[in-house]
């Protein structure tokens, strides 16, 4: 092993290093997290409705992995979902001419 994969490891926080990991994986319910998220805060917080409102809304995956991530919204260690990306129509740039 390296030894500035060493030194990372040997400095960084294990709370951080486990939110790295998390963050890196590309898993079927990247897409439904703002919706959990929003759901979550509203008080909808059984993870076999949400399973069942994620899958009428398309979500593939299984109950186990939506658990899971439920668990990490309850448990406050979820990290915030990234703003939904939008089309590059949504984007205008006005370029006036000089």
């Amino acid at each position: 092993m390296d030894r500035k994969t060493v030194r990372r490891y040997r400095d960084t926080s294990f709370d951080v290093l486990l939110a790295s990991a998390r963050d890196r994986r590309n898993i079927p319910l990247d897409r439904f997290k703002p919706y959990l998220q929003a759901e979550f805060a509203v008080g909808n917080t059984v993870a076999t409705e949400l399973y069942q409102q994620i899958r009428a809304r398309g979500f593939r995956g299984g109950y186990s992995t939506l658990s899971r991530y439920v668990g990490t919204l309850r448990d406050g260690t979820v990290v915030p979902a990234p703003a939904p990306i939008g089309s590059l129509h949504d984007h205008r740039v006005d370029h006036e001419a000089t």
